[in-house]
């Protein structure tokens, strides 16, 4: 057992342990409308976790990456960037990567507005009512249908009463955050709520170039909300908000992680080996003769970049609801709404410490409008809901692909098959090598392909600075649907709910085939050669043709789908209530935005929809007379046609897997023992595995992926997919006795078992398992007019890493990737500080 498993286990075990003690209190249950309906959380049949903002606040839950920390079976990474590279998964679930044209098979909605991208998700939580987090597929009553579940997040309505709360935070790391809301009536019938937060952080990676630090954190919104009663059955509320990120582009730690004693050798006698040999976190050590084993240390924080980075995001939208009580039975609900985000990246990609691939000044933007109309009431003993929902979007993406100053040196390595740099092999082109590798560098040489275009007398090297190419992509979509979900209450006891909906998507995808940008053009013909797409007719092209122009493609996607669920609730008592359900999730058609679909031709830049089918067994009790509250369920989810995204050190390759599945329980448990003494624990086992039906196209799922599953995904769990998650929370506030006040102290840790990190599977990228612990203790007052606390992060420092992926820069000619360079995004270390937090 590690010490981190050991942490885990201790808080748990001192949690039940408690639950033995003396009298208990009872707890007050909370009311979510995770089924458009105000329900006890208790009677609702589905699995739910609500989060309400004083627990929140208690764990120190700051934006929707730290709901992890508490909400069971889900898991956020932000390894390339809380700006785009954000990952929601659920049960070991989700959409891999940051590519614009996949759906999030996790969705987020915020305040019944859908954000369509998770990139677009990830902000900082304002104002905050509480958080729902709903597990498996959603496909009747959420706008946008999603496969793996849903966070709902619903902000405090503005309410008549006048009240301000001022929150500032300092520690380590450079951290502040500053939280400011005002709230009060401006009229009998008109509300406001404002709400602004100001959050800075410095980096915690260190470039051993000049020494600056990188991962610094840089933001700033505000939340304005209206709400008019203007008579007592009509209710408007508009809610509209704003963010800036302006961060330091995430950078990744570059680490060598290799069996081939050539790969090891490539870059001791590479020209760049003095960079290299600073970020190594231990000696590159070559045996005298066989196999060589460099192994990872991803402890640490040593980065090499060529030129700044950044990282900015503008978010903002505007929604507006109306609620109409039509008669006291009927009601109507109008969500509208309309949302852009932007964003501007520029990223040392290869992340290594030679300057070899530079995306800088890519852009994206995402622009959704949507609309939804409920209506619902009661017929007799049943509650009956139809509704629409519309939804138009649009994709744009400027993606560049262009080299640094040292591209010539490193494809003259990569090419180099044979040897280590500086013996030149005789695998290249037909000329025995090594007048190819002169030619590449601006040497004399015989190649006959460079003395055709005059490069053979002593020239610029082939690839120079900024050569390469601009990719534009763009996608317009829309989608439209129709649901009904219904509860039929049979007795006092049984409960039926049918729910059904009917999606219609409409997709067109275009692509441009990117702008190349060359110093010559004599240097892009022996680089690219001159067919579009480029042919493999040299080693140099059938290497570099992804940086090429590529063939455009203009393609229309249109498809129908029927999802919905059915369950059946039995309730014995008043405070037990057992259910089984059936649900389906669907996933829409994406496009690619990776120039990588089409490698070798124009084919579909699109795979197909993903459909999820989940079957669950719940139980919800409250025991001891409310006192405790134990929730299970049993979950056995199938996905079709998964789609996934695999990573190769350069571009995405999107396909299909036929099946993956998803099994295991969630046990979820709130005991108060004392007054003041609150203990939350949960226990998720999902065993979630590729199915074992690929033996047809296994060990290569596609030519596109032959090379990069280095691992037959048959039956293997998914990446980002751990085992076992724990949450263990101990909340406790007592009177002090003095300056009529109250101390409290509060801990959460978070443990996940081992898990792989890397969309290929490799090996060489399994996270062992890890316990995250956050802690704060402190003061306030007894009418919670203030508060002092010292806060604690990763209190131990737990070193893990969030993602890792390949590299390609030192990726040795032909090797694969389970071969090849690795680069991890690691997370964040232990930070500590004092908050004050003022209340009128």
């Amino acid at each position: 057992m590690t010490l981190g498993t050991l942490r885990a286990a201790v808080l748990a075990g001192v949690s039940f342990a408690v639950f033995s003690t003396a009298a208990l209190a009872q707890i007050e249950t909370v009311v979510v409308t995770a089924e458009k309906r105000s329900e006890n959380i208790q009677t609702v049949p589905i699995a739910i976790t609500a989060l309400s903002g004083e627990q929140m606040r208690a764990a120190q839950v700051h934006d929707v990456n730290d709901l992890q920390q508490i909400a069971p079976s889900l898991l956020v990474s932000t390894g390339s960037g809380d700006t785009t590279g954000g990952l929601v998964r659920i049960r070991g679930v989700g959409t891999t990567g940051n590519n614009a044209g996949l759906e999030a098979s996790v969705g987020v909605f915020v305040d019944g507005v859908y954000r369509n991208r998770s990139a677009a998700a990830l902000e900082d939580l304002l104002a905050v009512e509480r958080v729902e987090v709903l597990r498996g597929p959603q496909g009747t009553l959420f706008g946008k249908n999603t496969t793996a579940g849903a966070i709902s997040i619903i902000s405090t309505k503005p309410t008549q009463e006048f009240y301000t709360t001022l929150s500032v935070s300092g520690g380590t790391l450079g951290t502040a955050r500053v939280m400011g809301e005002i709230n009060g009536g401006v009229t009998d019938t008109l509300a406001l709520n404002l709400a602004a937060i100001y959050y800075k952080r410095d980096g915690f990676l260190t470039d051993v170039n000049d020494g600056h630090h990188s991962n610094a954190r840089n933001h700033y919104g505000f939340k304005g909300q209206a709400l008019w009663d203007p008579t007592s059955n009509l209710q408007v509320r508009v809610i509209a908000d704003y963010t800036q990120k302006a961060d330091s582009s995430s950078d990744a730690v570059y680490k060598l992680y290799s069996t081939r004693t050539e790969d090891l050798q490539d870059v001791i006698f590479s020209p760049l080996s003095l960079n290299f040999g600073k970020v190594f976190a231990q000696p590159v050590l070559l045996p005298s003769s066989g196999s060589a084993n460099q192994s990872a240390n991803f402890q640490a924080y040593h980065i090499s970049t060529n030129f700044p980075r950044v990282s900015d995001v503008n978010d903002w939208g505007i929604s507006g609801q109306v609620d109409w009580d039509i008669d006291g039975n009927a009601s109507l609900t109008s969500i509208s709404s309309y949302r852009d985000f932007k964003s501007l990246d520029s990223t040392d990609t290869d992340y290594s410490p030679a300057d070899f691939i530079r995306a800088q000044n890519g852009r994206s933007e995402l622009r959704n409008i949507t609309q939804e109309v409920q209506l619902k009431a009661n017929w007799h003993s049943v509650d009956w809901l139809v509704g629409g929902f519309y939804s138009d979007e649009t994709v744009r993406a400027l993606v560049p692909g262009t080299f640094g100053t040292d591209a010539s040196l490193v494809w003259a390595h990569i090419l180099n098959e044979t040897g280590f740099f500086g013996v030149p092999g005789a695998a290249i082109g037909t000329d025995g090598g090594s007048q190819t590798l002169k030619c590449i560098l601006g040497l004399p040489n015989t190649n006959a392909l460079c003395i055709a275009h005059g490069l053979n007398l002593g020239n610029a090297p082939i690839f120079g600075l900024g050569d390469g190419v601009l990719w534009s992509f763009k996608t317009h979509g829309n989608s439209m649907s129709v649901f009904t979900h219904d509860v039929w209450h049979i007795d006092d006891q049984w409960s039926l709910t049918v729910g059904l909906r009917y999606n219609h998507e409409n997709k067109h995808g275009t692509f441009d085939g990117g702008v190349p940008v060359w110093h010559s053009a004599a240097a892009q013909v022996v680089a690219c050669g001159t067919t579009d797409p480029p042919a493999a007719s040299t080693a140099i092209t059938s290497s570099v043709a992804i940086f090429c122009h590529r063939a455009p493609y203009n393609q229309v996607i249109s498809q129908e789908s029927l999802t919905g669920t059915g369950n059946v609730s039995w309730k014995p008592t008043d405070r037990l209530m057992f259910y089984a359900s059936y649900s389906r999730g669907y996933k829409a058609a994406p496009f690619n935005l990776d120039p990588s679909w089409h490698n070798a031709g124009a084919v579909n830049a699109f795979v197909k929809a993903e459909y999820d089918d989940n079957i669950e067994l719940g139980a919800r009790s409250q025991l001891f007379d409310g006192r405790a509250i134990v929730n299970l369920t049993l979950f056995h989810e199938r996905f079709r046609d998964f789609q996934l995204n695999t990573f190769n050190g350069l571009t995405f390759a999107v396909t299909n897997f036929k099946h993956a599945f998803a099994d295991g329980f969630e046990l979820e448990t709130t005991v108060e023992p004392l007054d003041g003494l609150t203990l939350n624990n949960s226990v998720t086992y999902a065993d979630s595995q590729y199915g074992h039906d690929a033996v047809s196209i296994c060990p290569p799922l596609t030519p596109a992926l032959s090379l990069l599953i280095p691992v037959c995904p048959n039956g293997q769990r998914l990446t980002q997919a751990p085992l076992w998650t724990i949450n263990s929370g101990v909340n406790y506030t007592t009177p002090l006795g003095f300056w009529s006040s109250n101390g409290f102290i509060s801990f959460n840790a978070n443990y996940r078992s081992s898990y792989n990190t890397g969309s290929d599977l490799n090996p060489n990228k399994l996270q062992p398992g890890f316990a995250l612990v956050n802690g704060q203790i402190g003061m306030r007052s007894s009418d919670d007019m203030w508060e002092v606390a010292l806060f604690g992060r990763n209190i131990f420092n737990e070193h893990y890493n969030v993602v890792a992926f390949n590299t390609p820069a030192e990726q040795a000619f032909g090797a694969l990737s389970v071969n090849s360079a690795i680069s991890v995004f690691p997370g964040d270390p232990a930070t500590y500080g004092l908050t004050l937090t003022l209340h009128e």
